[in-house]
Parts: C-alpha cells; sequence; structure tokens
C-alpha cells in the first residue's frame, strides 16, 4: 500500500471545498433583510387596539370616539365592535354611537342587538345610530322618549343628560365663550363631551381655537393646512386634540410626521391623531393627493434646502 507523501494534502482541498461551498451559500449584502421600523399606520393601529382593550375606561371611550371619525373601513369597524360587549354600560354607549358616525351598513346587524341592552342609555343610542344609517327599528323607543314614557331603565340616559348640562353650563364654563360649541368639535357621548369641555374651559381662549381648527378641516388652502400644522402644538390638550382631527381630513402624507407626533400625547389627543393617521392612509392608495398637498412638499423641500444652508 502506498502512502501519499503529503497526508495534509486531502485535508485542505476538503477544507476548501467546505468552505467555497459555504461562501456560495451565503447572502450577498443586497439578499440579507434587516428589520424594518414598525410604519406610522402600523402605529396607530396599535395604539387604537391598545386603547380599545385599555383597563380604563375612559381611555377606551376616548378610543371609540376617535375610531368614530374613520368612517365604514372594516378593521376599524371590527374594533368598535368589541366594545358593544363590554361590562361598562358607558363604553358600550360610546360604541353604538361611533357606528352610527362611521356610516356602516355592517354594524346594522350589532345596533339592532344593541336595542335589548340592559342600559337605557344604550338603547337610545343604538336607535340613534340605527336612524343615521336609514334603518327605522329604534322607532318605537325614539317615540317614547320624545312622549316622556320611556321605561325606569331610562333613567341612567337621563341622568347622564342632566349631568353633562350641569357641567357645560355652570356659570364659570357660560363665562368663557364658545364653550359649548367647541365641546361640540368631538364627536361620542356626553361624557366625552364633557371631558374635552373641562379641558378647554383651562384657557378662555381654547374653545375659539378649537372651533376654528375644526372649521379649517374643509378648507384646501395650503395656509390653512400649515395653520393646523402650527396648532397641533398648542399648549391645550383640546386644541391639539381638534387640530389633529381636522388634519385628518386632508389627503396629504406630508401630515403623517405632525400627527405621530401626537402619539405620545395625553389621551384624547393621541387616540385622535391615530385615527387620523388611518384616514389619511386609508385615502392614499385610492385618490390623488389634495391641491394643498402640492404647496406643503414644496414648502417642506424649501425648509430643508435653508436647514442646509
Amino acid at each position: 500500500m502506498i502512502r501519499s507523501r503529503f497526508p495534509w494534502f486531502g485535508l485542505v482541498l476538503t477544507f476548501s471545498s467546505f468552505l467555497s461551498q459555504a461562501q456560495s451559500t451565503r447572502p450577498t449584502s443586497e439578499q440579507r433583510t434587516t428589520p424594518q421600523a414598525p410604519s406610522v399606520a402600523s402605529i396607530a393601529w396599535r395604539t387604537l387596539k391598545e386603547g380599545i382593550s385599555d383597563h380604563r375606561v375612559s381611555r377606551r371611550q376616548a378610543t371609540l370616539v376617535a375610531l368614530s371619525t374613520v368612517g365604514p373601513i372594516v378593521k376599524a369597524v371590527r374594533l368598535v365592535f368589541l366594545a358593544v360587549e363590554d361590562k361598562d354600560p358607558a363604553v358600550r354607549e360610546a360604541a353604538v354611537a361611533a357606528l352610527g358616525e362611521m356610516k356602516s351598513s355592517l354594524a346594522i346587524p350589532t345596533l339592532k342587538q344593541s336595542l335589548e341592552d340592559d342600559s337605557g342609555a344604550v338603547r337610545f343610542a343604538a336607535a340613534k345610530a340605527l336612524w343615521q344609517l336609514g334603518d327605522h327599528s329604534g322607532r318605537g323607543l325614539i317615540e317614547q322618549v320624545l312622549s316622556k314614557q320611556g321605561s325606569s331603565s331610562d333613567g341612567m340616559l337621563k341622568q347622564g343628560l342632566t349631568d353633562a348640562n350641569k357641567k357645560l353650563h355652570s356659570p364659570g364654563d357660560m363665562a368663557r365663550i364658545g364653550l359649548t360649541e367647541a365641546s361640540g368639535v368631538f364627536l361620542g357621548p356626553f361624557s366625552y363631551g364633557v371631558v374635552m369641555a373641562e379641558e378647554l374651559a383651562k384657557d378662555k381662549g381654547a374653545p375659539a381655537r378649537a372651533i376654528s381648527a375644526s372649521l379649517l378641516a374643509s378648507d384646501h388652502d395650503p395656509k390653512s393646512v400649515r395653520a393646523l400644522e402650527d396648532a397641533v402644538q398648542d399648549e391645550n390638550a383640546g386644541v391639539r386634540a381638534a387640530a389633529a382631527k381636522a388634519i385628518g381630513s386632508h389627503t396629504c402624507k406630508q401630515l403623517l410626521p405632525d400627527l405621530q407626533f401626537l402619539l405620545d400625547d395625553k389621551d384624547e389627543v393621541k387616540y385622535m391623531a391615530a385615527a387620523s393617521i388611518v384616514r389619511i392612509e386609508s385615502r392614499l392608495s385610492s385618490n390623488k393627493p389634495e391641491a394643498e398637498c402640492g404647496q406643503l412638499h414644496q414648502d417642506l423641500a424649501e425648509q430643508t434646502t435653508a436647514g442646509v444652508r
């Protein structure tokens, strides 16, 4: 048997072959994938999902009020469905009210079931929501309330209206310009309107600023949109929430950073900002950018150029 004069040579060849094969299967820099940061839309959805399941009633209500502005987006409607069975009647009331505002026909069967809710306030909210959707299943209940023949279980609704009326019409509040109108900027049950009214009452000029923000929601002048961008930094949370809601009416991706900035704000503000992000993102894929978006893009480019100089 003839032995090789170089016993190590075979080992070198084997190792070289293995190394070559490993390098050929190793992904190139182009093939490697790095974890991507979550998109603004995914952060917004996560914020809303966390809000709808939060242990605090006030947060669940605030989330529902924000979702009511989104419209008939199926994913949003399903989130609201989760709250229709909530253990707290105030949350259920907010949920059925939101479904009415969202104008989704998918909600009609659920709202009809809510006509049998143990809470009179929820039943009335369900009848109202159905009426908004063109379904008059709750006509009997509405007629009873009108004729003051509602059952004793409707006391919760009457008490809620009384409490809200007292808070919104106290001498201190009435002394502040536009307070009732400003609280009406926000959708949802009276409980949320009162929360916002109390926030706006901290600054006598805040109600007028909140109303102004809501009016600019439908104005497509670039100057109006820039004013809303400035308003998201207002010192009053009620004004910031109104600005966030108004910005959601403008289909401009340039506005998303302004809303993302608010996701770390107070509950009522961050949930409204998240809902507005969802509103803008849902329209970006199907609609052309609005007229004011081009000017916003140009302004942003000029600001960037100025910053470099």
